[in-house]
């Protein structure tokens, strides 16, 4: 079975929805990480299954809460390099496999990523944790 390795960055991605959902709830943020837990030995042992969002970059959706894993298959290892909300844009998981030492690209085809309002990402409304903003001066 190959090694599952998770980057900083993506524990640090769980850790900030867990805060969240315990907000919401008491014991919501431990659901959260059991789903994630799961969904990761799931893809330790079938990582060919899910979806290639592009050349190598591979995305597993979280059933029960609006996250999706994004990773990297390897012969011998599997580099999880965000668990991220459905409403963030893609460009955080792209720098993050940029980051791996490859190019990430989004797919290109009909109900991808980019909108038609002039190239901008655009997403529905969805629950969970809001992007951090900084306050304007």
């Amino acid at each position: 079975m190959r090694k599952l390795v998770v980057r900083r960055a993506a524990k640090l991605d769980l850790a900030e929805a867990r805060g969240w959902y315990d907000e919401q709830r008491p014991g919501l943020g431990r659901e959260l990480v059991e789903a994630v837990s799961e969904s990761l030995e799931r893809v330790r042992q079938h990582p060919e299954l899910y979806a290639q969002v592009d050349d190598q970059v591979h995305r597993a959706l979280l059933q029960r809460f609006p996250y999706a894993i994004f990773y990297i298959a390897k012969p011998d290892t599997i580099r999880v390099i965000a668990i991220l909300h459905h409403a963030r844009s893609p460009g955080h998981w792209k720098r993050r496999a940029e980051g791996e030492g490859r190019l990430a690209r989004a797919p290109r085809r009909p109900g991808g990523w980019e909108g038609k309002e002039g190239g901008l990402v655009v997403y529905p409304p969805t629950p969970g944790p809001a992007p951090r903003r900084r306050p304007v001066s």
